[in-house]
């Protein structure tokens, strides 16, 4: 017991007394002021509020109408490049030599090769 009053009588002279800040009676005394005030009174919506999301939809609407009205039309051989393309890549794919394609082909049997296999196996193995 003698030390749980020793330590008791140690951390009691150990904790300094709690000094209040300086302008705390001041910030306390401005609370209370403004506690007392009336609140100012609600705004009423205005009428001219409700106007602006309308306004910038038909704003909007009349942008997207000249963006697609000022837009030119594509001149008719503009797709002309693209038509090459596409020819030249079906005759690239024609003419390709099969030495090209040889490795391919054969990785492709391999693969036709493992899946019959497989489709072999399972078969066997189920009841």
């Amino acid at each position: 017991m003698r030390n749980d009053t020793r330590l008791d009588e140690a951390l009691k002279s150990a904790v300094p007394d709690p000094e209040a800040p300086p302008d705390l009676h001041a910030s306390i005394m401005r609370a209370v002021r403004s506690a007392g005030l009336p609140a100012p009174p609600a705004r009423r919506p205005s009428s001219l509020r409700w106007l602006v999301a309308p306004a910038l939809a038909a704003l909007m609407c009349a942008l997207s109408a000249w963006h697609v009205a000022s837009r030119p039309t594509p001149a008719r051989g503009a797709f002309e490049p693209a038509g090459r393309a596409l020819t030249t890549s079906e005759e690239m794919a024609s003419t390709v030599p099969g030495t090209a394609l040889a490795p391919l082909t054969e990785e492709w049997q391999r693969l036709n090769q493992d899946l019959d296999n497989t489709t072999q196996f399972l078969l066997a193995t189920l009841p």
